[in-house]
């Protein structure tokens, strides 16, 4: 191929964005396969390969390269990793720039086919090949076509159309490459618009979302405000009442101050007319008074002996009415603890009693526990000795009830 040729092409390619989406529809493959295929070199085409496999590519890359088939020699070449550097083992040739392989390389590959370079086969076949155009794998199978397979016709039609075939077969992975090309960049095509479509509808999403939280945002704020102005006017309303009630007492006060400064004012006329009067009578009661004085003297002193003498004679007979009643109350306690004891020993008797006789049930008396109440000295006597007198009766009914029931529990023992 050309190499302006070439260049132009490429120019027209970057122009167009293809090697561009190339490049990156090749960095997309690449990263997905080192993400999801196994780092470790394939098994099948890790192990060395013979010799003769090497010659038959060798051949097939000098046959590509030259007819000037460089796309289709660069895939074949990055499937079979010994043509790499293949460039390197061509010599040009500078009259019609066909490029040639190198001697040893071509006696090489007549050796290993089973054709020896220093007989007359393989010396026609190397001088064929440098006066000729044609590749060495053409030569080779002129060679044999005329050598040895010469009887036959259909062979000869087979070599002439050899060159057309695998032209035609060169072509169609041409093709096949364009069109997984082609099949590539609308892929990239179709996911960029499925890309750009998502993105459309997330923004739309978003600024749906956006326009949502903006009007509730809006709509919480105008409330608020109206809330805020409701409470800023119902508070000036009420501030307003106040100063209305404030005036207004302040207008009633000043209203009753003046007429109690009117009033103060009657008043102190009122007050000199009647200091004068007092005056006046003062000087004329002034005397009479001074009378009244002395002689109301003389009978307070008189009434106040009396009365001193009268208040002692009524303490002193409370104080005897006291001290009768305190020994009288005093008797009535011990009275009173006597016939507990009293009582507490009968029960004991009884107890001792019922012992003795296991067999005949008596029904033991319950006796009224009797507290002694702590009188207060300012109860009236008649209560106290009312008092003193039930339980005095109380204490002798229990007594009379032990004493019989001792005497009915002592009779009904057996003999």
């Amino acid at each position: 191929m050309n190499s302006d040729y070439y260049s132009t092409i490429y120019a027209w390619f970057e122009r167009c964005g293809i090697i561009s989406d190339v490049r990156t529809h090749l960095r997309h493959n690449l990263v997905n396969a080192l993400k999801s295929t196994d780092m470790t070199l394939n098994k099948e085409n890790s192990g060395p390969k013979s010799a003769k496999q090497y010659i038959y590519d060798l051949l097939i890359a000098e046959y590509l390269w030259n007819h000037n088939y460089a796309y289709t020699l660069s895939v074949f070449a990055s499937e079979a990793p010994l043509l790499v550097n293949f460039r390197k083992h061509v010599k040009p040739d500078s009259e019609d720039d066909k490029q040639k392989l190198q001697n040893d390389y071509v006696t090489h590959a007549l050796e290993t086919l089973g054709i020896r370079p220093d007989e007359p086969d393989g010396q026609s076949i190397i001088a064929d090949y440098d006066n000729n155009d044609m590749p060495l794998l053409l030569t080779i199978l002129k060679f044999i076509y005329r050598g040895k397979f010469s009887h036959t016709e259909s062979v000869k039609t087979e070599l002439k159309n050899c060159q057309t075939q695998t032209d035609f077969k060169i072509s169609e992975d041409i093709l096949r490459e364009k069109r997984k090309i082609i099949n590539a960049r609308k892929k990239l095509v179709e996911q960029n618009e499925f890309y750009n479509s998502k993105l459309k509808e997330y923004e739309d999403k978003i600024n749906k979302r956006a326009d949502i939280n903006m009007l509730q945002e809006i709509n919480e704020r105008e409330s608020k405000l109206k809330k805020e102005k409701e409470e800023n006017d119902r508070y000036i309303f009420i501030k307003n009442q106040e100063l209305i009630s404030r005036e207004n007492l302040l207008a009633h006060e000043a209203k009753r101050l003046q007429n109690e400064q009117d009033s103060y004012k009657i008043f102190e006329t009122n007050l000199k007319k009647l200091q004068e009067e007092l005056a006046k009578v003062q000087k004329e009661l002034s005397s009479k008074n001074e009378e009244k004085v002395i002689q109301i003297c003389t009978h307070e002193v008189s009434t106040q002996t009396e009365i001193k003498d009268s208040e002692k004679i009524i303490i002193n007979n409370c104080d005897d009415e006291k001290r009768q009643l305190q020994s009288l109350v005093q008797e009535q306690q011990l009275r009173i603890e006597e016939l507990t004891l009293r009582a507490i020993r009968l029960s004991r008797q009884l107890e001792e009693a019922q012992l003795l006789k296991p067999v005949i049930e008596v029904t033991r008396p319950v006796f009224s526990k009797t507290l002694t109440t702590v009188l207060s000295e300012s109860s009236s006597t008649d209560d106290i000795i009312q008092d003193a007198k039930q339980r005095l009766k109380r204490l002798e009914e229990e007594s009379l009830k032990a004493d019989q029931s001792y005497f009915n529990c002592i009779t009904g023992l057996p003999l």
